[in-house]
C-alpha cells in the first residue's frame, strides 16, 4: 500500500486546521461575504459581461450592496446607539409603572390573575431595571464598534470574492475526488438555495418594513428607522415583527393615544402578520424562483424554517441564511450519493 496519499492527506488536514486557526477571528465575516457573493455573483457576471473589467464591475456591485444592505444596517446600529444614549431612566421607570397599572386595570375582574399583577407591580425593583437598561446601553455601544470592524472585513472579503471567488471554488474542488458533473451539481444546488433565500427574505422584509413605515409615519413616528427595524425583525422566524410592533404599540398608548396603539397593533397583526406572511411571502418566493432564478422548486419550507431557527441559535442574525445553506449543501451531497449508488 502506498503511503504517499496518506501522508498528503494528513499534511492537507494539518494545513486546513492551521488555516482555520489563522483566520478564526475573521471566519464570521468571511462566511457572510461568501454567502453574499453566492447570492449576487450571477448579477456581477451580467455587469462584468457589459463592462468587461472585473475590478470596475466588482466596485459597481459592491456600491450597490452598500446602498441596499450595509448603509441601512449601519444607520440602524448608530441610530440605536444614539437613542440608547438619550434614554431617560426616570421616564422609563415611570412608564413601567404605568404599564403595570394598565395591566392591573385590564385584569381587575379576572380571578386569580389580578393578585399576580398587583404583586408584580408592588415588587417592581426599579434599581434592577435601571441596571439592566444601562447594561443594554453599554452592550449596544460596544456592539456598534464591533459592527464597524466586521462590516469593513465583510466588504473587503466580498470585493475580492466577487473577482476571484469562482476560480477559488474551482481550485478547492479540484482537491476533492468528485467528477466535474457532480461538482457542478453540488455548487448549483447550494447556490440556488442561497440565492432563493437571500432574494425572498430581503424582498419580503422590504415590503413589510415599507408597510409598517407607512402606518407609523401616519402617527408622526420615525418611519425610516422603525420601518428598517421592522423589516430586519420580520426575517426572524416565529416572533418576527412582534419584536417591533409590540413596543411601538405600548409607546403609542403611553405617548399618543389608545386609538393609535390599537390601530398599530391590529394593522401589524392582521395586515403584516397575516396577509403579508401567509399570502404575499409565498408569492414572492414563487416569483423569485421562477423569474430571477429560472427554476420552480426550492427547499421544503418546513426544513427552511427549522434550519433558520437553528442557524440563528448558532450564528446569530446571519444564521438566517447560513442555516439553510448548510442544510442545502447536506441535501445536495445526499442526492449525489443516491445517484452514485444508483449507477
Amino acid at each position: 500500500m502506498r503511503r504517499e496519499p496518506l501522508v498528503l492527506a494528513a499534511m492537507l488536514g494539518v494545513a486546513v486546521y492551521a488555516t482555520f486557526v489563522l483566520f478564526q477571528g475573521y471566519l464570521g465575516s468571511l462566511i457572510i461575504a461568501m454567502v453574499l457573493t453566492t447570492a449576487t455573483h450571477s448579477f456581477y457576471a451580467k455587469v462584468d459581461k457589459k463592462i468587461k473589467r472585473p475590478v470596475v464591475s466588482a466596485v459597481a456591485v459592491l456600491l450597490m450592496m452598500m446602498v441596499v444592505l450595509f448603509v441601512p444596517l449601519g444607520y440602524l446600529v448608530f441610530k440605536s446607539v444614539a437613542l440608547a444614549s438619550q434614554i431617560d431612566l426616570g421616564l422609563v421607570q415611570a412608564r413601567v409603572v404605568e404599564v403595570a397599572k394598565l395591566g392591573e386595570e385590564l385584569l381587575e375582574k379576572t380571578p386569580g390573575i389580578q393578585e399576580r399583577v398587583i404583586g408584580f407591580y408592588t415588587n417592581l425593583d426599579l434599581a434592577s431595571i435601571s441596571r439592566t437598561i444601562f447594561g443594554y446601553v453599554g452592550l449596544i455601544t460596544a456592539k456598534s464598534a464591533t459592527f464597524v470592524k466586521d462590516t469593513l472585513f465583510i466588504i473587503l472579503f466580498y470585493f475580492f470574492l466577487l473577482i476571484y471567488g469562482k476560480e477559488m471554488v474551482r481550485f478547492v474542488f479540484k482537491t476533492v475526488p468528485l467528477s466535474q458533473a457532480n461538482t457542478d451539481t453540488l455548487i448549483k444546488e447550494t447556490s440556488i438555495t442561497v440565492r432563493s433565500l437571500f432574494y425572498s427574505l430581503f424582498i419580503t422584509a422590504f415590503l413589510q418594513g415599507a408597510l409598517f413605515g407607512v402606518i407609523v409615519f401616519f402617527y408622526g413616528l420615525d418611519a425610516l428607522y422603525l420601518g428598517l427595524l421592522y423589516g430586519i425583525a420580520s426575517m426572524i422566524p416565529v416572533v418576527g415583527g412582534m419584536l417591533v410592533w409590540i413596543p411601538v404599540g405600548v409607546y403609542a398608548y403611553l405617548s399618543l393615544s389608545t386609538t393609535a396603539a390599537v390601530v398599530i397593533a391590529l394593522y401589524s397583526a392582521l395586515v403584516l402578520g397575516t396577509l403579508v406572511d401567509n399570502f404575499a411571502r409565498p408569492v414572492v418566493v414563487s416569483w423569485v424562483n421562477k423569474h430571477l432564478l429560472g427554476q420552480t422548486r426550492g427547499m421544503n419550507e418546513v426544513l427552511v424554517f427549522f434550519a433558520m431557527i437553528a442557524g440563528i441559535g448558532m450564528f446569530g442574525f446571519f444564521g438566517i441564511i447560513l442555516g439553510p445553506t448548510i442544510v442545502a449543501m447536506l441535501l445536495s451531497l445526499m442526492r449525489l450519493v443516491q445517484l452514485y449508488q444508483a449507477e
